[in-house]
């Protein structure tokens, strides 16, 4: 008796619930709070704790300090982001607890 055809397919489907791929997209509220809580860290390791227990990477904090020094967009919008970086930098060093 011979055997049934074999049918091959290279194609590999994902299924649909375990596709788990996105790109996480973070708000300029966000990106600022993060750079202050970075900058306000002092002692060994507890940068890398902040990244760990926010699930960032340090080439993102970078990217986000680029994006803060970088061209500024002519419509002015910059500087509102600027002063606010500023702002939560002195709060930091002041200790104040509402940054």
């Amino acid at each position: 008796m011979p055997k049934p055809p074999t049918v091959e397919t290279t194609e590999v489907v994902a299924d649909p619930a375990n596709d788990r791929r996105h790109r996480r997209r973070f708000t300029g509220e966000y990106k600022l709070r993060i750079l202050g809580l970075v900058d306000a860290c002092k002692g060994r390791g507890k940068v890398a704790a902040l990244l760990r227990q926010e699930g960032l990477y340090s080439s993102q904090l970078t990217d986000w300090r680029k994006q803060l020094r970088g061209t500024p967009p002519t419509d002015g919008s910059h500087l509102s982001v600027l002063h606010a970086l500023d702002r939560v930098h002195e709060a930091n060093r002041c200790g104040d607890p509402a940054a």
